[in-house]
């Protein structure tokens, strides 16, 4: 847990009092949760989260060695980035420079650290995603480093999973180990196990055989790992360096979804940290891209690739369709818009207060014509830039379009508007714009593809020559216009300009034509162009204020294609507003039409021949998505769900009922066994109930049935457990647990069969019983969790969050986003750096458990009650645990 994030005298006053306000709480926290577990009810006497102040003293608490979060600070202070640390981090580890051992427990150590490093240690992957490192032997008995990876790597993100195989290559060369040199065998049972993978689980990133063998065969380490599940290979089995044929779901995720699948983002961190070896990987990312194997070639190294991206902004950029998001789209979940294709989504550079770091921004309006099967932290998977993001509302950028049963085309503009016009939709000609962070193609190293033209950039060649103009004694330049033109300066996304001021301005400061009347000309053909321009001026009214012309299904056709906004009124079709605008760009001026030079003319320069204004390109090319999961904000449960972590065996019947199970005196059932180190009692407690001391766990061989002293029994060999067969007097202890408790209790309380944990140690039932009369379940760890997604939020205002503007003066809100105070609720205010929106399911749920614990404090720890919560906004201000996450 981070309790602030650094000592730093640079924060401002307000800063340092959050921090400070923070701490304070959550001591108060702590302090009353030490009292609780010094009870001795818990498995452990202490609270187990150790406050860490910074990533540096997470690594050192979870991972070690001792000595590490001195040298990580020591790498910040340097200004290195994440990853060079962890490179640094793995290098003095490995060296024996912080903590001494054999080889194999430096490598090990070192790799967990440097991954805790990258995945700031709030993810379960270095501790529990890698199971062991060892050194083994080639074939010509040379050693090398295999590392063993487990199911929970997956928590790690693919990146993660991907810097990890290189951060165990640069740990190789530290401790002087040859490659791994793997035979045909193994090579072919990487291709046969990803495969058999796939089909069992889910490979995030699908990737070709060739791929696959191609990588297998540079391996500079062996990417191995534990049985994840019963199924086995068929073909490569009984391999000697491969200790089992079922399948090893950490490789196959580390192997695939991390390296092979991640190829081209991995180049990036290959050429900063400068590791040397992975030559490969430029010939492997070839291949991914299709341009087939190039092995005699020369690979090119660092500068080549720079050069080469030099060369490539030189060059006018084609666009390719990319259908690797939808090779594997799951059925029952949408696809939004399939590669490239003419109405998908338009890339839109800019990041808003909802988007950022995997979050992009549509049109809420788009939310409503979907079905909400787009909805704010759905996940999906789109084309550019070939990653997985969640969707957040922006309503200040271009919404969808779409056609009406009458024949209608219109801009949607809310949510609301979409939801009203549901049943007089036709179709959906354009999902509008898809608002994404130049980062996030820099970090999934995809090339930018051009930016359609739109409001951002009118305005800053408006401002520009704006200045220009205005600084000159200029007649054409009335002050009603320059009056006009600062609002829309000031207020670019919400002040449009009419037709007619469009146009002005547009002559007026020789800068091209307003984005909201500039069409997708790009999406039709010169010839289709040339259809439209002569079917307007042969047959549209003289009314150039609004523009009539006949019903063409061929026209009307073209017209659908540009997107323009019209209206079908029997069998003619107005232009209204956008009369004037669709003139100007069909080259037709005073009722005269501009003759075409050159018909052989891309449709732009077409268009630009013959109007009178400049016409830029609205939107260049297309962007396809597909749902990936919908939002899940739900509380976490197990399957089936329970109440309380205690075992029944079968005597609760097919519910495992507690209640149920309490109508025997005693129950059968493996149950942690302890002894006080004082008077010698037996308990299952973590405390003594007589002398108040902790209770040390009874080790014993269950097979020979004697108690051990040792890990290991001495005559069998087996492991030391430290539990026992009881026969355990339920009846009496649920009666006192329901004495205790006292008031109206729950009619059911659901438990477990047998507890999963090594040393079977159970819960107390009063928590159960708790739990059920709060409608609230446990996990298989004993946390009560709600899981969300992890969405982006840098500013709210109080109505949409629905606090009082009292109540955040009391947080320390005083000011809004441009310094005035905070006095209304539709004002914008920067959410504070730990600060979180918890949605209205998730709200009721912790007022749940809030009510939960106050509980077991008064009635089970006979401590004071905490919360006292009766509604949601009790608990506005309060200190919540998030577990990690990784963001898509």
């Amino acid at each position: 847990m981070v309790s602030k994030i650094s000592e730093n005298n640079n924060l401002s006053v307000n800063i340092q009092t959050y921090f400070n306000d923070l701490n304070k709480q959550l001591k108060k926290i702590y302090s009353l949760a030490s009292k609780a577990r010094k009870k001795g009810l818990d498995p452990v006497p202490d609270v187990e989260i150790p406050i860490a102040k910074d990533i540096a003293d997470r690594v050192e608490g979870l991972i070690g060695p001792e000595g590490v979060g001195k040298k990580i600070r020591d790498y910040e202070r340097k200004n290195m980035s994440r990853e060079q640390v962890a490179f640094k981090i793995a290098g003095d580890i490995s060296q024996g420079k912080l903590v001494q051992g054999t080889e194999e427990q430096l490598a090990e150590l070192a790799i967990r650290s440097s991954l805790a490093v990258i995945t700031e240690s709030i993810t379960a992957a270095p501790i529990e995603g890698i199971a062991k490192v060892k050194i083994k032997q080639n074939d010509d008995g040379s050693d090398y480093l295999a590392v063993y990876y487990a199911g929970p790597i997956r928590s790690a993100g693919g990146t993660a999973a991907g810097m990890s195989v290189l951060l165990a290559d640069y740990v190789r060369k530290s401790l002087g180990l040859s490659k791994y040199k793997p035979n045909q065998r193994e090579v072919e049972r990487y291709v046969e196990e990803l495969e058999l993978y796939n089909r069992v689980s889910h490979l995030q990133l699908p990737t070709t055989k060739e791929e696959q063998r191609f990588a297998a065969q540079n391996l500079p380490i062996e990417i191995t790992g534990e049985p994840t599940d019963k199924v086995e290979v068929s073909g490569n089995r009984d391999l000697r360096r491969i200790e089992t044929n079922r399948l090893r779901g950490g490789a196959c995720l580390v192997f695939n979804d991390g390296l092979v699948g991640r190829a081209k983002k991995l180049q990036r961190r290959l050429v900063e940290s400068k590791l040397e070896g992975w030559e490969w990987f430029q010939e492997l990312i070839r291949i991914h891209e299709g341009f087939g194997s190039h092995i005699d070639e020369d690979i090119p190294d660092e500068h080549d690739v720079k050069d080469d991206l030099e060369d490539d902004i030189e060059e006018e950029l084609e666009i390719h369709s990319d259908d690797g998001y939808i090779k594997d789209v799951i059925a029952g979940r949408p696809v939004f818009a399939h590669p490239s294709k003419i109405g998908g989504f338009r890339i839109r550079y800019g990041r808003s207060r909802t988007t950022g770091l995997a979050g992009m921004g549509i049109h809420p309006a788009l939310m409503g014509l979907t079905d909400d099967f787009l909805a704010c932290g759905t996940h999906v998977r789109t084309e550019r830039p070939g990653k997985g993001a969640i969707v957040m509302p922006v309503d200040s950028i271009h919404p969808p379009i779409v056609k009406l049963i009458n024949g209608d085309v219109i801009k949607v503009y809310s949510y609301k508007e979409a939801k009203d016009l549901k049943k007089q939709l036709q179709e959906i000609l354009f999902l509008g714009d898809m608002l994404y962070g130049v980062g996030e193609f820099n970090q999934n190293s995809y090339n930018l593809v051009p930016s359609g033209y739109c409001e951002e950039w009118w305005v800053q060649e408006l401002e520009s020559n704006f200045k220009e103009v205005s600084s000159k004694d200029n007649e054409v330049l009335s002050q009603s216009l320059a009056n006009k033109v600062r609002g829309f300066i000031k207020e670019p996304f919400t002040e449009i300009p009419s037709p007619e001021e469009a146009l002005a301005i547009s002559k007026v400061f020789d800068i091209p034509l307003h984005p909201e009347y500039t069409y997708h000309w790009s999406n039709i053909s010169l010839d289709e162009y040339i259809q439209l321009r002569n079917h307007v001026i042969n047959d549209a009214s003289k009314d150039e204020q609004n523009l009539i012309i006949s019903s063409d299904e061929i026209i009307k056709g073209i017209l659908e294609k540009i997107f323009i906004p019209h209206k079908v009124v029997k069998d003619k079709i107005e232009f209204g507003l956008q009369s004037t605008p669709l003139l100007a760009s069909l080259g037709i001026h005073n009722g005269k039409l501009v003759k075409l030079a050159n018909t052989k003319d891309k449709i732009l320069d077409a268009i630009n021949s013959v109007s009178n204004l400049e016409i830029r390109d609205k939107c260049p090319s297309y962007t396809g998505a597909r749902m990936g999961r919908p939002e899940k904000a739900k509380d976490r449960r197990m399957k089936p769900p329970v109440h309380l972590l205690f075992p029944i065996e079968d005597k609760g019947g097919r519910l495992r009922d507690l209640y149920k199970a309490a109508e025997n005196k005693k129950i059968s059932i493996d149950l942690t066994q302890r002894i006080c180190p004082q008077c010698g009692n037996l308990t299952d407690k973590s405390i003594c109930s007589s002398c108040k001391v902790e209770a040390v766990f009874v080790k014993r061989c269950d097979f020979c049935n004697i108690n051990l002293n040792d890990e290991k029994c001495s005559k069998c060999g087996r492991n030391a457990v430290s539990f026992t067969r009881t026969a355990f007097p339920i009846s009496d202890r649920v009666n006192k647990a329901k004495q205790t408790l006292g008031g109206p209790l729950p009619k059911k309380v659901k438990a477990v069969k047998k507890l999963m944990n090594k040393d079977k140690m159970p819960e107390l039932i009063e928590k159960g019983i708790l739990r059920a009369k709060h409608d609230i379940f446990v996990y298989r760890d004993g946390t009560i969790r709600f899981d969300s997604t992890d969405a982006i939020l840098t500013h709210f205002k109080p109505k949409e969050v629905g606090v009082k503007v009292q109540k955040l003066h009391e947080l320390g809100y005083s000011i809004d986003v441009v310094g005035k105070p905070l006095e209304r609720v539709d004002q914008i205010v920067e959410l504070k750096i730990q600060d979180v929106v918890i949605n209205d399911d998730g709200g009721k749920h912790l007022l749940k458990v809030a009510n939960y614990i106050d509980d077991l404090l008064e009635k089970v720890y006979e401590l004071p009650r905490f919360y006292n919560a009766t509604n949601r906004t009790d608990l506005i201000g309060k200190i919540i645990i998030g577990l990690g996450s990784i963001i898509f």
